[in-house]
């Protein structure tokens, strides 16, 4: 194993900050679930940073070289965690194009990390073909969207784009609200489709509203008048891959 500097950790701890990362397009995870699920799901680390150098084997199997020992101390600045993770590495941003663009995910003004992670992650078991996010919404690569997601914004393509880039989309546009708005469960979307999510304290922006293809909600018979937007968004994402898999017969 080698030993870093402390001229390296300082460049590290820079990646805390999104201007360091946006700058040189690299992030560091912390967490050996979270790093070795990002292994897993085919995406490499220029680096390994770990407490215990018995653990160096996993990854020099794996055919990783860069693994470097690091003191509790050393990796308490690296996390920013009191408790010091075992495992912690950086990768590089890559992130990956939509190619496919028949079902679609639209993210507008999403600033929780977690709900945004949880929506990504979401967006892969319901067999979404892309997630597209408006320029407001949280980092994607903040370490809580990273953790939330178990990784998937290294390996699940997403894109950033304007309303108005959304709106010239020929996808079938529909946008989840209260108002005005079919039950989710009455309504079947055309094969190639965009989903529509807004953040639960500005909801969606006026502009994507009036130029949707149809609006629709999910009802609830309980006392809540709203959900979260994770929730709502899994629910949607759930049901819209089901009825187009219908379109597929």
């Amino acid at each position: 194993m080698q030993k870093i500097t402390q001229k390296r950790i300082k460049e590290i701890v820079k990646l805390k900050q999104k201007k360091y990362r946006k700058q040189f397009k690299k992030v560091v995870v912390n967490g050996e679930r979270i790093v070795n699920q990002i292994i897993d799901n085919g995406v490499w680390p220029e680096e390994i940073y770990l407490t215990c150098a018995e653990d160096a084997h996993i990854y020099y199997e794996k055919k990783l070289q860069n693994v470097f020992e690091v003191s509790a101390q050393q990796m308490r600045r690296i996390s920013n965690n009191e408790t010091p993770q075992k495992v912690s590495a950086l990768f590089r941003i890559v992130p990956v194009k939509i190619k496919s663009r028949k079902k679609l995910l639209y993210l507008d003004k999403i600033n929780d990390p977690g709900n945004l992670g949880t929506i990504l992650r979401t967006a892969i078991s319901a067999d979404f073909d892309g997630v597209i996010l408006s320029s407001d919404c949280v980092d994607p690569f903040n370490q809580k969207v990273i953790n939330a997601s178990m990784g998937a914004v290294f390996s699940f393509p997403f894109e950033v784009m304007t309303a108005d880039e959304l709106l010239s989309l020929p996808n079938q546009k529909i946008v989840t609200c209260l108002e005005n708005a079919e039950n989710i469960y009455e309504f079947k979307p055309e094969k190639s489709f965009v989903l529509i999510i807004g953040s639960e304290a500005r909801g969606i922006s006026e502009s994507l509203i009036k130029n949707s293809d149809k609006r629709i909600t999910v009802p609830m018979t309980g006392k809540m008048e709203s959900l979260n937007v994770a929730v709502a968004a899994g629910i949607a994402m759930s049901y819209l891959n089901y009825k187009s898999r219908e379109n597929d017969f």
